[in-house]
């Protein structure tokens, strides 16, 4: 039988993609952190999409590549890399509501 491609002898390009955001909320500046383990030379080019926003960038010598995104909405920010058949997610929470504590008080006098 002919080989067929993606089977045992062929080698994985990228082995893991892991994402991290500190409590992502939407409608508010967050950071999140993109982590690439591969066994490529070349640098991956790691996308973010969904929640209201996208971005693009190439990793770090390192694999790492850091995101500041303003979600637009609740919801799940996708994670995909070059080379990479997993995809991450992060979960992006609802906007903070604005809070009003009681009445403002009338002067008079």
């Amino acid at each position: 039988a002919p080989p067929t491609a993606g089977g045992a002898g062929s080698k994985k390009a990228c082995s893991a993609v892991t994402a991290k955001g500190y409590r992502v909320r939407a409608n508010q500046s967050n950071t999140i952190t993109v982590r690439v383990k591969t066994k490529s030379k070349s640098r991956s080019r790691v996308t973010l999409s969904g929640a209201g926003s996208r971005a693009t960038k190439r990793v770090s010598a390192t694999g790492v590549a850091t995101f500041k995104v303003k979600p637009r909405k609740a919801g799940r920010i996708r994670v995909t890399a070059t080379g990479c058949v997993k995809v991450a997610s992060v979960k992006v929470g609802k906007a903070k509501k604005a809070v009003r504590r009681g009445v403002a008080p009338t002067f008079t006098g």
